[in-house]
């Protein structure tokens, strides 16, 4: 008996789902695997893609511009969203993207060469050289538009639209327990998706074949979900949340409400530090895995190991943190696990750039290990990579989350609404404009930028782990604040 108990309890803690909740989780699980997979599939297929047709310095000028458009696609969400219900709106959403995405795969893809603007591009170059990669952007245009599409499902599909329907059809009880699942699925649908790139070498459009396939079980699956939870809502047992005010600002708006609290200031500029370093890492990293594949007789077959590696690794790597070190690193102090990230980025940044700097090293290390000098400096700056991305993704986001928590409830909200906006968008768009602007036009290329590159993410680096230095000061102040509130009131209950 006490071994069963002891099982049972061990069971629990791995599977915390009770056997009522399972006609909610099971097609939940389904549905985040498939966006997750879709996500992965689709990044991965862009990446290899672009890197056939077009230049590293222009995918990152492509990136740049794209910000604008999916801009657009969420004002036209936030509009579509307004006029339709919640099940409508994630069919609609869906369904946009679907038939992009058919466009894609039936007239982009087959038709890539003769759609080329090759001619236009040569023309506009010869005008205006100092534009050449924006020409570029624009002569590879159906290449452009699929981009700003797969950002646009992740952001939209992904980050909005089902989030918001998973918080409607969950408790708060149950959340603590079904999004730690979510998020290790999401891991599976990564690793899957590295098994497929690597070994089963298929073509963009097969790729993308897949993809639809899994869009339109996405459709399948939520409908009848959503359909059994308006038929039978008492057999999920959800009870409902206090009702909490969902705040979005347009990018001004959260500017002027992150200039009037320096708490608020400070997590803005640790999301902004974190995605401008990481941007600059991976601009050197992807120009090495451009070379790479250019030189070698099969680009498709290089390139589809090189990123399935990457999402095998991070993978298996964030799934390990998240489960046997994150919890155990957040019990000590904020500061301690904050400071990780930063710390990591810059073992790594030291490592890679460190040996393209050693080319005598790196040479008598590929001779030692009998392998290409350039796979060599790319097999460790994927290595790199994934240790960042993995640290980040197990530390970084509950570390940033945790500083929220002192905070009153319209700061909390009304904050993270402003974090979002500034933070998240402005850190993707300002490491490629870093690059694109200043960095390309003064080097000539991301190859010969790669010292200017270096002393850049020191730069961002030492900010970075000043601002947790900073932020670690406010938020043990505003929490000790807090408690000293949460006594005071409980003195004056008492008496």
């Amino acid at each position: 008996m006490e071994k069963n108990a002891t099982l049972n309890k061990l069971l629990g803690k791995i599977f915390p789902i009770y056997r009522h909740e399972l006609r909610k989780f099971i097609p939940l699980t389904v549905v985040f695997f498939l966006l997750s997979t879709t996500y992965a599939i689709l990044r991965g297929m862009k990446s290899l893609l672009l890197m056939q047709h077009t230049t590293i310095e222009a995918m990152y000028c492509l990136r740049l511009i794209s910000i604008a458009p999916i801009v657009l696609l969420t004002i036209i969400y936030s509009t579509v969203s307004k006029v339709t219900s919640r099940d409508g709106r994630f069919n609609v959403v869906v369904g946009y993207f679907v038939a992009c995405f058919v466009v894609v795969y039936f007239l982009f893809i087959p038709h890539l060469e003769a759609l080329k603007l090759n001619q236009l591009a040569a023309d506009l170059t010869a005008r205006a050289p100092h534009l050449q990669h924006l020409w570029e952007v624009l002569r590879v245009w159906p290449l452009s538009l699929l981009y700003i599409h797969v950002d646009g499902w992740t952001m939209i599909v992904w980050g909005i639209v089902f989030w918001t329907f998973i918080n409607e059809v969950t408790d708060l009880k149950q959340s603590k327990r079904f999004y730690v699942l979510l998020g290790l699925g999401a891991e599976v649908g990564l690793i899957l998706t590295g098994v497929l790139f690597k070994y089963a070498q298929l073509s963009p459009r097969t790729l993308l074949g897949l993809v639809l396939i899994m869009m339109f079980c996405i459709l399948a699956v939520y409908n009848l979900l959503a359909r059994d939870f308006t038929r039978t809502p008492a057999l999920y047992q959800v009870t409902p949340r206090p009702a909490r005010k969902r705040v979005t600002l347009s990018m001004m708006a959260s500017a002027r409400f992150l200039m009037r609290s320096a708490y608020l200031a400070h997590i803005a500029t640790l999301v902004v530090l974190c995605r401008i370093t990481f941007t600059l890492f991976e601009s050197v990293w992807n120009a090495q895995v451009k070379v790479l594949a250019e030189n070698s007789s099969d680009l498709t077959r290089v390139l589809s190991t090189v990123y399935g590696s990457y999402d095998i690794y991070n993978g298996v790597l964030s799934m390990v943190l998240t489960l046997f070190l994150a919890a155990p690193i957040m019990k000590r102090s904020w500061r301690f696990a904050a400071s990780l990230t930063p710390i990591a980025t810059l073992l790594a940044t030291i490592v890679f750039f460190g040996l393209l700097y050693c080319q005598d090293t790196l040479r008598s290390l590929a001779l030692y290990w009998h392998i290409d000098p350039i796979l060599l400096t790319v097999v460790i700056g994927m290595l790199n990579m994934v240790s960042i991305k993995s640290v980040g993704y197990a530390l970084f986001n509950p570390t940033k989350e945790q500083v929220y928590i002192p905070l009153d409830e319209e700061l909390k909200v009304r904050g993270k609404a402003a974090v979002d906006g500034i933070g998240s968008r402005l850190g993707k768009s300002l490491g490629s404009f870093m690059i694109t602007i200043i960095i390309v036009p003064l080097c000539g290329s991301i190859h010969n930028a790669r010292p200017l590159i270096f002393v850049a993410m020191l730069c961002m680096l030492f900010l970075w782990l000043r601002t947790i230095s900073k932020l670690d000061a406010l938020f043990k102040a505003l929490s000790e604040q807090k408690a000293d509130q949460t006594v005071d009131g409980e003195d004056t209950s008492a008496g």
